[in-house]
């Protein structure tokens, strides 16, 4: 089941990412994550309830989902705005970093062990998300970056530890749990924000004349965490995060194919390297 919930998590995400990033392109990264956050916090209440009151009376688990809220809120902001700016393709390819990444926090602090093979894959990563990172290679001194790479560099290093931490506020109290409180704590932020920018008037009139993108946006990428959430639950995290990472494929494969972006030769076999090294990366795992 720990294998299926991570399928379920990389279909999930894989529309849900394209999804995402036509809603940021509609009304901006915050209003989009106060969408996300508020559906998730409807969708997780009604399996969280009655745990409340164990939950306050745990310092450590408060600490460790409350810490995860504004990791992953970090990542998530970062994430959109290289949504914003660059090709879906290119920029869902770089979110294969969350594995190594993932991975490392895994041995060092619960002590997942990684085989020679599992770090060779992993620099075959950051050999292929090189690649695919770069637009033109003019010369070793010049190198033309395709647009949205760093926020999405930053986000994918956020996200990493996310992961991590999901896995472990997901296996101390519960898979509904820390999406619950996660959620929870993005919501805050993005209110205050969003009431502080006087924005939130706008609200209304976004889910009025975009209820079906919204409503398939946040089903979709709430979903695809209590999924991830329950796989990294029964199986170790690094093979959960190693195959739910393979959405890039549909990700990426959405974007070339229905909003026509266009990549190079070079791109498209660091795409493939990336792609191939993750799932390898969790078969072995």
């Amino acid at each position: 089941m720990g294998i299926v919930f991570a399928f379920l998590a990389l279909f999930s995400w894989g529309v849900g990412d394209f999804l995402i990033q036509k809603c940021i392109h509609r009304f901006g990264k915050i209003i989009s994550l106060f969408f996300i956050s508020l559906i998730g916090v409807i969708m997780t209440f009604p399996f969280v309830f009655n745990d409340f009151g164990s939950l306050f009376t745990d310092s450590k688990s408060l600490l460790v989902l409350s810490l995860a809220g504004i990791v992953i809120l970090l990542a998530a902001l970062f994430n959109f705005e290289g949504l914003k700016h660059g090709k879906l393709s290119v920029v869902v390819g770089i979110y294969v970093l969350e594995v190594p990444i993932t991975a490392l926090l895994s041995y060092f602090i619960i002590d997942e062990r990684i085989t020679f093979i599992q770090a060779l894959l992993v620099l075959l990563i950051v050999i292929g998300i090189f690649s695919l990172s770069v637009e033109k290679f003019e010369s070793l001194k010049k190198i033309q970056m395709e647009k949205g790479v760093w926020y999405t560099v930053l986000g994918t290093i956020f996200m990493g530890i996310a992961n991590f931490l999901f896995g472990i506020g997901g296996r101390i109290t519960s898979p509904f749990m820390v999406n619950f409180v996660t959620d929870f704590v993005i919501l805050f932020f993005c209110t205050i924000f969003l009431f502080y920018k006087q924005e939130f008037k706008n609200v209304t009139k976004y889910i009025l004349n975009n209820s079906k993108l919204i409503l398939n946006m946040t089903i979709l990428d709430n979903l695809a965490w209590i999924f991830y959430t329950f796989s990294m639950f029964l199986i170790p995290i690094s093979i959960a995060t190693g195959i739910s990472e393979s959405c890039i494929a549909l990700s990426a494969l959405l974007g070339l194919i229905i909003n026509k972006e266009k990549i190079s030769l070079h791109q498209k076999t660091g795409l493939a390297l990336t792609l191939t090294s993750s799932i390898v990366l969790a078969l072995t795992s």
